[in-house]
Protein backbone atom coordinates (compact mmCIF):
# COMPACT_ATOMS: atom_id res chain seq x y z
CA UNK A 1 0.00 0.00 0.00
CA UNK A 2 2.90 2.24 0.85
CA UNK A 3 4.21 1.62 -2.48
CA UNK A 4 1.39 2.39 -4.26
CA UNK A 5 0.60 5.76 -2.46
CA UNK A 6 4.13 6.97 -3.22
CA UNK A 7 4.07 5.68 -6.74
CA UNK A 8 0.55 7.28 -7.31
CA UNK A 9 1.86 10.53 -5.64
CA UNK A 10 4.91 10.78 -7.87
CA UNK A 11 2.08 10.67 -11.16
CA UNK A 12 0.19 12.95 -9.23
CA UNK A 13 3.19 15.56 -8.75
CA UNK A 14 4.37 14.95 -12.22
CA UNK A 15 1.01 15.75 -14.01
CA UNK A 16 0.61 18.20 -11.68
CA UNK A 17 3.76 20.24 -12.19
CA UNK A 18 3.48 19.11 -16.15
CA UNK A 19 0.08 21.15 -16.48
CA UNK A 20 1.94 23.82 -14.42
CA UNK A 21 4.07 24.29 -16.60
CA UNK A 22 2.30 23.79 -20.18
CA UNK A 23 -0.04 27.10 -19.22
CA UNK A 24 2.55 29.64 -20.57
CA UNK A 25 3.50 27.74 -23.63
CA UNK A 26 -0.80 27.62 -24.38
CA UNK A 27 -1.04 31.02 -24.17
CA UNK A 28 0.23 32.27 -27.76
CA UNK A 29 -2.16 29.78 -29.61
CA UNK A 30 -5.25 31.03 -27.25
CA UNK A 31 -3.84 34.73 -27.25
CA UNK A 32 -3.77 34.10 -31.59
CA UNK A 33 -7.68 33.30 -31.48
CA UNK A 34 -8.60 36.49 -30.52
CA UNK A 35 -9.71 39.04 -33.05
CA UNK A 36 -8.27 42.31 -32.77
CA UNK A 37 -11.73 43.22 -31.97
CA UNK A 38 -11.78 41.18 -28.69
CA UNK A 39 -8.30 42.10 -28.04
CA UNK A 40 -9.13 45.95 -28.09
CA UNK A 41 -11.94 44.84 -25.81
CA UNK A 42 -9.97 43.30 -23.34
CA UNK A 43 -7.59 46.36 -23.11
CA UNK A 44 -9.76 49.19 -22.58
CA UNK A 45 -11.66 47.19 -19.59
CA UNK A 46 -7.91 46.35 -18.27
CA UNK A 47 -6.97 50.12 -18.76
CA UNK A 48 -9.94 50.58 -16.11
CA UNK A 49 -8.10 48.61 -13.54
CA UNK A 50 -5.08 51.12 -13.18
CA UNK A 51 -4.53 52.44 -9.96
CA UNK A 52 -7.29 55.17 -9.45
CA UNK A 53 -4.18 57.32 -8.18
CA UNK A 54 -2.72 57.47 -11.65
CA UNK A 55 -3.84 60.45 -13.99
CA UNK A 56 -4.02 60.29 -17.84
CA UNK A 57 -2.26 63.61 -18.45
CA UNK A 58 -3.57 65.50 -21.35
CA UNK A 59 -2.03 69.01 -23.21
CA UNK A 60 -0.68 70.40 -26.29
CA UNK A 61 2.52 67.36 -25.71
CA UNK A 62 -0.14 64.98 -27.27
CA UNK A 63 0.35 65.89 -30.76
CA UNK A 64 4.44 65.69 -30.51
CA UNK A 65 3.68 61.84 -28.68
CA UNK A 66 1.74 61.32 -32.17
CA UNK A 67 4.52 62.74 -34.35
CA UNK A 68 6.72 59.94 -32.68
CA UNK A 69 4.12 57.44 -33.19
CA UNK A 70 3.54 58.44 -36.52
CA UNK A 71 7.47 58.41 -37.40
CA UNK A 72 7.85 54.91 -36.02
CA UNK A 73 5.42 53.40 -38.19
CA UNK A 74 5.60 55.06 -41.29
CA UNK A 75 7.59 51.91 -42.83
CA UNK A 76 5.17 49.23 -40.44
CA UNK A 77 2.32 47.84 -40.84
CA UNK A 78 0.83 47.23 -36.45
CA UNK A 79 -2.98 45.62 -36.40
CA UNK A 80 -3.53 47.36 -33.65
CA UNK A 81 -4.83 51.16 -32.91
CA UNK A 82 -1.77 52.23 -30.97
CA UNK A 83 -2.92 54.53 -27.90
CA UNK A 84 -0.21 56.39 -26.37
CA UNK A 85 -0.25 58.02 -22.94
CA UNK A 86 1.38 59.49 -20.23
CA UNK A 87 -0.04 59.23 -17.27
CA UNK A 88 0.85 61.04 -13.64
CA UNK A 89 2.52 58.63 -11.13
CA UNK A 90 5.12 58.16 -8.59
CA UNK A 91 6.50 55.35 -9.74
CA UNK A 92 8.63 55.10 -13.11
CA UNK A 93 7.49 52.55 -15.53
CA UNK A 94 6.16 51.93 -18.79
CA UNK A 95 4.20 48.71 -20.05
CA UNK A 96 1.70 47.51 -23.13
CA UNK A 97 -1.73 46.48 -22.51
CA UNK A 98 -3.82 44.32 -24.93
CA UNK A 99 -5.29 46.29 -27.89
CA UNK A 100 -2.65 48.62 -28.59
CA UNK A 101 -1.85 50.83 -25.20
CA UNK A 102 1.27 51.97 -24.33
CA UNK A 103 1.47 53.59 -21.02
CA UNK A 104 4.10 55.51 -19.77
CA UNK A 105 4.70 57.52 -16.23
CA UNK A 106 5.35 61.26 -15.98
CA UNK A 107 8.34 59.85 -13.64
CA UNK A 108 9.87 57.90 -16.41
CA UNK A 109 9.42 60.63 -19.15
CA UNK A 110 11.67 63.18 -16.92
CA UNK A 111 14.15 61.10 -16.23
CA UNK A 112 14.81 60.13 -19.97
CA UNK A 113 17.45 62.96 -21.29
CA UNK A 114 16.39 63.22 -24.94
CA UNK A 115 13.20 62.56 -27.81
CA UNK A 116 15.31 59.60 -28.99
CA UNK A 117 15.22 57.57 -25.72
CA UNK A 118 11.52 58.43 -25.40
CA UNK A 119 11.33 57.47 -29.28
CA UNK A 120 12.98 53.77 -28.21
CA UNK A 121 11.09 52.92 -25.28
CA UNK A 122 7.32 53.68 -27.58
CA UNK A 123 9.16 51.69 -30.16
CA UNK A 124 9.87 49.30 -27.77
CA UNK A 125 6.45 48.55 -26.40
CA UNK A 126 5.52 48.61 -30.04
CA UNK A 127 7.22 45.61 -30.21
CA UNK A 128 5.07 44.12 -27.38
CA UNK A 129 1.79 45.39 -28.92
CA UNK A 130 2.54 43.84 -32.35
CA UNK A 131 3.65 40.38 -30.95
CA UNK A 132 0.28 40.44 -28.50
CA UNK A 133 2.62 39.91 -25.48
CA UNK A 134 0.75 41.87 -23.65
CA UNK A 135 -2.18 39.77 -24.28
CA UNK A 136 -0.65 36.62 -23.69
CA UNK A 137 0.67 37.98 -20.51
CA UNK A 138 -3.14 37.77 -19.63
CA UNK A 139 -4.10 34.76 -20.75
CA UNK A 140 -1.02 33.31 -19.03
CA UNK A 141 -1.65 34.59 -15.77
CA UNK A 142 -5.49 33.34 -16.00
CA UNK A 143 -4.73 30.29 -17.00
CA UNK A 144 -2.42 30.11 -13.89
CA UNK A 145 -4.98 31.13 -11.55
CA UNK A 146 -7.71 28.93 -12.92
CA UNK A 147 -5.33 26.37 -12.52
CA UNK A 148 -4.07 26.77 -8.77
CA UNK A 149 -8.01 27.62 -7.77
CA UNK A 150 -8.67 24.36 -9.38
CA UNK A 151 -6.26 22.01 -7.16
CA UNK A 152 -6.31 24.67 -3.88
CA UNK A 153 -10.16 24.88 -4.07
CA UNK A 154 -9.81 28.32 -4.16
CA UNK A 155 -8.53 28.75 -0.53
CA UNK A 156 -4.83 29.57 -1.50
CA UNK A 157 -5.40 33.90 -2.28
CA UNK A 158 -1.78 34.38 -2.17
CA UNK A 159 -0.66 31.72 -3.53
CA UNK A 160 -2.75 32.40 -6.44
CA UNK A 161 -1.33 35.98 -7.05
CA UNK A 162 2.23 34.63 -6.83
CA UNK A 163 1.83 31.83 -9.15
CA UNK A 164 0.37 33.95 -11.84
CA UNK A 165 3.39 36.62 -11.13
CA UNK A 166 5.77 33.35 -11.61
CA UNK A 167 3.88 32.44 -15.04
CA UNK A 168 4.69 36.44 -16.13
CA UNK A 169 7.98 36.17 -14.30
CA UNK A 170 9.05 33.06 -16.54
CA UNK A 171 8.70 34.28 -20.39
CA UNK A 172 9.73 38.57 -19.29
CA UNK A 173 12.92 37.71 -20.60
CA UNK A 174 11.81 36.23 -24.01
CA UNK A 175 9.11 38.78 -24.53
CA UNK A 176 11.86 41.74 -23.76
CA UNK A 177 14.43 40.20 -26.30
CA UNK A 178 12.17 40.08 -29.05
CA UNK A 179 10.40 43.59 -28.49
CA UNK A 180 14.06 44.91 -28.26
CA UNK A 181 14.87 43.59 -31.76
CA UNK A 182 11.20 44.51 -32.62
CA UNK A 183 12.52 48.15 -31.19
CA UNK A 184 15.69 48.59 -33.02
CA UNK A 185 13.93 47.37 -36.48
CA UNK A 186 12.19 50.13 -36.00
CA UNK A 187 14.37 52.78 -35.28
CA UNK A 188 16.69 51.70 -37.87
CA UNK A 189 13.85 52.46 -40.79
CA UNK A 190 13.14 55.70 -38.80
CA UNK A 191 17.03 57.34 -39.18
CA UNK A 192 16.49 57.07 -35.11
CA UNK A 193 20.03 56.64 -33.35
CA UNK A 194 19.75 53.59 -31.02
CA UNK A 195 22.70 54.90 -28.84
CA UNK A 196 20.07 56.86 -26.96
CA UNK A 197 18.18 53.78 -26.50
CA UNK A 198 21.77 52.18 -25.20
CA UNK A 199 22.02 55.02 -22.90
CA UNK A 200 18.82 54.53 -21.12
CA UNK A 201 19.71 51.29 -20.61
CA UNK A 202 22.92 52.11 -18.67
CA UNK A 203 21.42 54.52 -16.89
CA UNK A 204 19.25 52.22 -15.80
CA UNK A 205 21.86 50.00 -14.50
CA UNK A 206 23.29 52.98 -12.99
CA UNK A 207 20.20 53.50 -10.90
CA UNK A 208 19.42 49.51 -9.87
CA UNK A 209 23.32 49.92 -8.19
CA UNK A 210 21.82 52.48 -6.35
CA UNK A 211 18.57 50.38 -5.39
CA UNK A 212 20.70 47.54 -4.68
CA UNK A 213 22.49 50.05 -1.98
CA UNK A 214 19.12 50.57 -0.40
CA UNK A 215 18.29 54.07 -1.82
CA UNK A 216 15.39 54.18 -4.46
CA UNK A 217 14.60 57.86 -5.01
CA UNK A 218 12.62 57.54 -8.14
CA UNK A 219 10.79 54.19 -8.03
CA UNK A 220 13.39 52.70 -10.21
CA UNK A 221 12.73 49.44 -8.55
CA UNK A 222 9.35 49.47 -10.15
CA UNK A 223 10.61 49.31 -13.66
CA UNK A 224 13.48 46.85 -13.34
CA UNK A 225 10.99 44.31 -11.66
CA UNK A 226 9.33 43.94 -15.11
CA UNK A 227 12.31 45.22 -16.96
CA UNK A 228 15.61 43.25 -17.41
CA UNK A 229 17.56 45.91 -18.21
CA UNK A 230 21.71 44.96 -18.52
CA UNK A 231 24.76 45.90 -20.28
CA UNK A 232 24.21 43.46 -22.76
CA UNK A 233 21.15 44.79 -24.40
CA UNK A 234 22.75 48.16 -24.67
CA UNK A 235 25.53 46.68 -26.25
CA UNK A 236 23.36 45.02 -28.65
CA UNK A 237 21.50 48.61 -29.29
CA UNK A 238 25.05 49.97 -29.68
CA UNK A 239 25.80 47.65 -32.71
CA UNK A 240 22.89 48.96 -34.76
CA UNK A 241 24.70 51.98 -36.47
CA UNK A 242 22.48 55.04 -38.66
CA UNK A 243 24.78 57.19 -40.81
CA UNK A 244 22.49 60.43 -40.57
CA UNK A 245 20.25 59.85 -37.32
CA UNK A 246 17.11 61.88 -37.69
CA UNK A 247 16.03 64.97 -35.24
CA UNK A 248 13.29 63.02 -33.58
CA UNK A 249 11.80 65.91 -32.11
CA UNK A 250 13.05 69.64 -31.63
CA UNK A 251 13.96 70.91 -28.41
CA UNK A 252 10.44 72.54 -27.75
CA UNK A 253 8.13 69.49 -28.63
CA UNK A 254 10.45 67.51 -27.03
CA UNK A 255 9.92 69.68 -23.70
CA UNK A 256 5.88 69.83 -24.22
CA UNK A 257 5.94 66.27 -23.88
CA UNK A 258 8.16 66.24 -20.35
CA UNK A 259 5.94 68.85 -18.68
CA UNK A 260 2.82 67.30 -19.90
CA UNK A 261 1.79 66.55 -16.37
CA UNK A 262 2.57 69.78 -14.88
CA UNK A 263 -0.57 71.26 -13.21
CA UNK A 264 -0.75 74.34 -15.67
CA UNK A 265 -1.06 71.93 -18.79
CA UNK A 266 -2.62 69.22 -17.51
CA UNK A 267 -5.95 68.12 -17.53
CA UNK A 268 -6.33 65.01 -15.69
CA UNK A 269 -8.81 62.18 -15.76
CA UNK A 270 -9.63 60.07 -13.06
CA UNK A 271 -9.51 56.32 -13.51
CA UNK A 272 -12.13 54.07 -12.14
CA UNK A 273 -10.85 52.20 -8.72
CA UNK A 274 -9.03 49.21 -9.13
CA UNK A 275 -5.72 47.45 -8.58
CA UNK A 276 -3.12 48.63 -10.44
CA UNK A 277 -1.85 46.03 -13.69
CA UNK A 278 1.35 46.56 -14.98
CA UNK A 279 2.68 44.35 -18.22
CA UNK A 280 6.27 45.26 -20.29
Amino acid sequence: LLRIAVVLGLITSVTVVTAYLSIPRMAKPIAQAFSIEMEERLGRNTLKTLDPSWRTCEGEGERDIEQVRALLTAQRDIPQTLRIMIMQSNVMNAFALPGGYIILTDELVRFMESPDEFAGVIAHEMGHVALRHPLEGMVSQAGVVLFLNMITAGNATDLLGLGATAAMIAYTRDYEAQADQYALDLMQDAGINPQAYANLFQRFDAKQAETSAGTDPIGIADILRTHPYSSERAAKANEVKIDKPITVLSEEAWQRIQSLCEPETTDRVDLPAATRTTED
